[in-house]
C-alpha cells in the first residue's frame, strides 16, 4: 500500500489500482487483527479516490468506503462524500447516499439530514428518490435531537416528496404517542402542518398527514386564533 501512490489517480495503471483495492479489502476484512493506523491510512487513500476525476475510481472508492464505514468511523470525511451526491453518474449518487447513511451519527445527523433535504428540494432525483426519502425518515427518527427538530424534518420531507404509507403512519404515531406526554409537540406539529397546508399546492402525503394532525389537535389552532 505504501508503494502505491494513490494521489496520481489519472495516470495510474489499472493493475496497480487492482492490487491496491485488494490490499484495502483485506485490511477492511481483518480490521480487528490489524493496527488501527492501517485503517486510518486506508480511509485517507479512499478519500483521494472519491475525489478522482475518473468515475470508475470514484465508484470503487465509495464502494470500499461503504464496507469500511461499518467497522471504522468515517464521519470526518462527510464533506467529500457529499460532493459525490451531485455526480452525473447515478451509480455514484447511489453509493454516496448509502455511505452518508452509514456514517451518520448523533453528532452529524443535523448536518447530513439538512444536506439530504436540500438535495431533495433542489434536484428531486427520481432515480434515487424512494431510497433518499426512506433514509431521511429513518435517520430523523433514529437520531432525533428532539421531537421539535423531528417535526421540522418531517414537514420538509413530505412537502417535497410523496412518502410510502408505512413511513407517514410512523410519523403520525410519533406525533400522537409521544405528544400525549408532550402537549408542546402536538401544538407545534398542528401549527407547522397548518401553515404547510395553506399553500396553493401540496403533496398527497402532506394532505394525509396534515389533515389528520389538524383534525386531532385543532384545539391548539383555535387557541392561537387560526
Amino acid at each position: 500500500m505504501k508503494r502505491t501512490d494513490s494521489s496520481r489517480s489519472v495516470n495510474k495503471n489499472n493493475t496497480e489500482y487492482g492490487l491496491l483495492f485488494e490490499v484495502i479489502n483485506l485490511i477492511i476484512h481483518y480490521d480487528r487483527k490489524i493496527d488501527t493506523r492501517l485503517l486510518n491510512d486506508v480511509s485517507k487513500i479512499l478519500v483521494v479516490f472519491i475525489s478522482s476525476v475518473q468515475a470508475n475510481i470514484r465508484y470503487l472508492g465509495l464502494e470500499a468506503m461503504c464496507r469500511l464505514a461499518i467497522k471504522h468511523n468515517l464521519a470526518d470525511h462527510q464533506a467529500k462524500v457529499l460532493a459525490n451526491l451531485d455526480d452525473n453518474d447515478i451509480s455514484i449518487r447511489r453509493r454516496a447516499l448509502d455511505l452518508l447513511y452509514l456514517i451518520c451519527n448523533s453528532k452529524n445527523v443535523s448536518v447530513i439530514v439538512a444536506e439530504l433535504l436540500g438535495y431533495l428540494e433542489k434536484r428531486n432525483d427520481p432515480l434515487i428518490l424512494d431510497d433518499l426519502v426512506l433514509k431521511i425518515a429513518v435517520l430523523a427518527e433514529k437520531f432525533a435531537e428532539n421531537l421539535i427538530w423531528y417535526v421540522d424534518v418531517v414537514v420538509k420531507l413530505i412537502k417535497n416528496a410523496e412518502v410510502e404509507n408505512d413511513i407517514w403512519y410512523r410519523i403520525l404515531q410519533i406525533i400522537t404517542g409521544f405528544g400525549t406526554a408532550n402537549p408542546e409537540l402536538q401544538n407545534y406539529a398542528a401549527q407547522k402542518l397548518y401553515n404547510a397546508m395553506i399553500v396553493p399546492h401540496v403533496t398527497n402525503t402532506m394532505k394525509c398527514v396534515g389533515s389528520y394532525v389538524i383534525s386531532e389537535f385543532s384545539e391548539y389552532l383555535v387557541k392561537s386564533g387560526k
